[in-house]
């Protein structure tokens, strides 16, 4: 068990209690006190390797910030990699209570004892909840490797998964990727990068990046369905597509700009299915860690997306 896995000393618990509860140590304020300073919370959690400074493969955080009554939540990528869910900047008003119902959560935690439940082994994810108010600050790390922290946070961890979940109803600056077929002849297909949010939002140009980097590129691939119904994904032998340049010649660009409820379109070079009466599945992906989080004042996306399956039958 590592270090940060191990159970917390006795002053970490004090001083998360104490921030929670705005009071000093073994004190409480008088009825002429002020009320406790506004509390800020971040919650962390991430896995797999540093795709850029500050980012992870998965990584996703919530911030709930009692002062302006607001909870924000960022995503970088969806951690199951399902098809379909929007990644960027979501932020929604706070429920009322929210940070009382959290701070009564974490107490019960933190007296709780470590259930003696052995350790995974391999490399986990990480999550990280930071806890300040006024002068008061807090950290609680630990790996899900260790299933015994992992079982004691379980409550915090789905009381903040339930606020996550809320807070992705409102996007603000987030991109979707879907796929569709062309109308037209033959067998094309149009990769759809699409704003889901309030704001404009920034994204790498998919016909700028590289094509030979799986954690930087954008393509559109197909696979034919295996006979039967017992298949899954990795029964799938995948054919790339690759985008097809703009019909107006242009330089691709560093960024594109996508408005609030606009979309950006992208076409593949033509296929041409093997074999009649076959059936596929299309989906599409893009991928892009680098560059900075806002250009301009406009919140950028960063990450990784993927659209859910088309399924089509060649004639």
């Amino acid at each position: 068990m590592s270090d940060r896995c191990s159970p917390l000393p006795a002053w970490v618990v004090v001083s998360i209690a104490t921030a929670l509860s705005g009071c000093p140590p073994g004190g409480h304020l008088s009825e002429e006190a002020k009320k406790p300073p506004p509390m800020r919370l971040t919650y962390r959690w991430s896995a797999g390797q540093s795709m850029a400074p500050g980012v992870s493969l998965y990584d996703r955080r919530l911030e709930i910030d009692e002062a302006n009554g607001r909870m924000t939540y960022e995503s970088f990528r969806s951690p199951s990699d399902g098809g379909g869910e929007a990644i960027g900047l979501f932020t929604a008003p706070l429920p009322a209570g929210a940070v009382d119902r959290i701070a009564t959560v974490l107490a019960a935690v933190l007296k709780a004892p470590v259930p003696d439940v052995p350790s995974r082994p391999g490399p986990g994810s990480v999550m990280e909840l930071r806890m300040r108010r006024g002068e008061q600050e807090a950290t609680l790390l630990f790996e899900d490797v260790d299933m015994g922290q992992l079982e004691r946070a379980e409550p915090v961890v789905d009381a903040l998964d339930g606020m996550t979940v809320s807070a992705m109803s409102h996007p603000v600056s987030a991109l979707k990727l879907t796929v569709a077929r062309d109308e037209g002849p033959g067998f094309q297909f149009i990769l759809m990068l699409e704003n889901v949010g309030t704001e404009p939002v920034r994204v790498s140009d998919p016909l700028s990046l590289p094509s030979d980097d799986p954690n930087r590129r954008a393509l559109v691939r197909v696979a034919r369905v295996p006979e039967g119904d017992d298949w899954g994904d990795n029964d799938l032998q995948w054919i790339p597509l690759p985008l097809a340049p703009p019909a107006q010649p242009r330089p691709a660009q560093g960024d594109v700009l996508v408005p609030p409820g606009g979309r950006k379109e992208w076409r593949t070079a033509p296929w041409k299915p093997k074999g009649a009466r076959a059936k596929y599945v299309v989906t599409a992906r893009w991928s892009d860690y680098t560059g900075p989080d806002r250009v301009g004042g406009v919140y950028r996306v960063r990450g990784a997306l993927a659209s859910r399956f088309l399924e089509l039958e060649a004639p």
